[in-house]
């Protein structure tokens, strides 16, 4: 069980895979890729996509191919203004929370999914799937503070962590 906070801003939705945190797979699909591509070969990872102006969240597969669990937000967060989101995964449920409310519906993780990594942690970059074109991805806007927690936090802790970090992020 584990549970990741953080903070972003951003007015951009243009362009597919914003990373705003991730980390890649012990063993990804393709080795070569020094920054994890967002989706199979994560072990986690927050982003913004083309298909909304929402964030989703994603824990990869370990089965070194194109499978993943992603939990999509319901809540626009392209506004420029500062918004915190918390993934807590809790045995086979990922949970989505966006300024301390929980954020459509939970999703129940299949497959056989990361559970750790060896790799290190990146912020505001993602290497590209089609790297020839444009090697990465970076994040278009601004990424504050970001905690993370080896168990899944109450719905509470989640609300009260907002409240007490919503005065840092005006």
């Amino acid at each position: 069980d584990y549970t990741i906070s953080t903070w972003f801003k951003t007015s951009n939705s243009t362009t597919a895979h914003h990373p705003i945190v991730s980390q890649l797979a012990t063993t990804p699909a393709y080795p070569t890729q020094t920054v994890g591509y967002l989706d199979h070969q994560t072990n986690f990872a927050f982003r913004i996509d083309t298909y909304g102006s929402n964030v989703w969240f994603t824990n990869g597969n370990n089965d070194g191919g194109w499978t993943h669990n992603t939990i999509q937000g319901t809540t626009a967060v392209t506004d420029n203004n500062w918004h915190q989101v918390v993934a807590r995964v809790s045995g086979n449920v990922m949970t989505l929370f966006v300024d301390g409310v929980q954020n459509g519906s939970p999703l129940t993780r299949t497959g056989t999914y990361q559970t750790s990594s060896t790799q290190g942690v990146y912020f505001g970059i993602t290497r590209n799937d089609n790297p020839s074109s444009d090697p990465f991805t970076y994040f278009p806007g601004s990424i504050g503070y970001t905690g993370f927690w080896a168990r899944g936090l109450a719905n509470a802790e989640i609300g009260a962590l907002y409240r007490y970090e919503k005065p840092n992020y005006p």
